[in-house]
């Protein structure tokens, strides 16, 4: 990519496994790890050359299905993400309700804990780790799609070679003022937090309503048994419902924030019944109380990527430079 002039050009191919949803960097970016939803199984390549692609390994997830016979067939995992330490990833698996940490060390890049999410059929889509700043995480939140509920973990490490997840809370990722208008088919989509720890998003996708929805949650951490006054020992986290508000447009399967957190980018893949949805949209943030703005500062219609072949809008957004 030259940024001078927005000019992308291709540097390599090469062929993994089939239906890649979700990718990430290792730490010093010189690995690629993607998750498989159409072979429920994790790529491993190195990327160390930028003119090259070299696969190095496929990891298979495993696990018992979920209970869900529709949509838990096989496994599918939807989600790679690295932990804020750089060292482990996070595969949100949504036909086996688990969430698989593998670790990367000395190029291990095997399975070291495989984690079940505690409501069976939920149907874990994407997760996010929290603190985001560069330590061991604490805690990970998962947006599980078949259920409409966000289920936060505690974390804890395992003699320094593992990380493993107990289960804390469970709530709707939908205010109670505002459900959905079709409870079979609203699926959860993206989740994010803030870099402060404070804010979490999350969309909700296919409610039924005139427009889907983005729900702004309030993260408090807790203080652990042990500790002073002066200096509490960190415990685990609790989300708090603060608002929601519409996405501009049908299935917004993705957002991510600006570099400095003052805008929220979201895509919408669908158009609404009147044809007005927003294919890409920016919303203001507010850095004190991480409120969204309702009304866009800018935005594209859903229409403008659409064609006779491209029947969906984008559904990928993030700031490169």
């Amino acid at each position: 990519l030259d940024t001078t002039n927005n000019d992308l050009k291709l540097a390599a191919e090469a062929t993994g496994a089939a239906g890649v949803v979700s990718i990430a960097f290792n730490k010093d970016k010189t690995r690629l790890v993607g998750a498989s939803y159409t072979g429920g199984t994790v790529d491993v390549w190195d990327i160390s050359d930028a003119s090259a692609l070299k696969y190095m390994k496929n990891i298979t997830l495993g696990g018992e299905l979920g209970p869900n016979k529709e949509r838990q067939t096989k496994s599918f995992a939807h989600q790679a993400i690295l932990d804020p330490s750089g060292r482990y990833f996070a595969i949100c698996d949504l036909g086996t309700d688990s969430i698989s940490i593998i670790d990367s060390q000395d190029d291990k890049f095997e399975v070291v804990s495989r984690n079940s999410v505690s409501r069976a059929g939920c149907g874990p889509r994407h997760g996010a780790w929290y603190p985001q700043n560069g330590g061991t995480p604490t805690a990970f939140v998962v947006a599980c799609e078949l259920t409409n509920t966000l289920e936060v973990f505690s974390v804890s490490t395992t003699n320094g070679s593992s990380l493993s997840l107990t289960h804390t809370s469970e709530l709707s990722t939908y205010g109670a003022a505002f459900p959905p208008a079709n409870a079979t088919t609203a699926a959860a989509g993206e989740i994010i937090i803030s870099a402060d720890g404070k804010h979490a998003y999350v969309s909700n996708r296919n409610s039924g309503n005139a427009t889907d929805s983005i729900s702004h949650f309030k993260i408090t951490q807790q203080a652990a048994p042990g500790g002073s006054k002066c200096k509490p020992k960190a415990g685990g986290i609790t989300l708090e419902f603060v608002d929601q508000i519409s996405s501009g447009g049908i299935s917004p399967r993705m957002f991510s924030f600006s570099k400095d957190e003052k805008t929220l980018f979201s895509t919408n893949v669908l158009d609404t019944t009147d044809g007005t949805g927003e294919g890409v949209l920016a919303l203001s943030r507010a850095e004190d109380t991480g409120t969204l703005t309702a009304v866009p500062i800018a935005s594209l219609p859903v229409t403008n990527f659409l064609s006779a072949d491209v029947t969906m809008g984008p559904t990928f957004i993030q700031q490169i430079v």
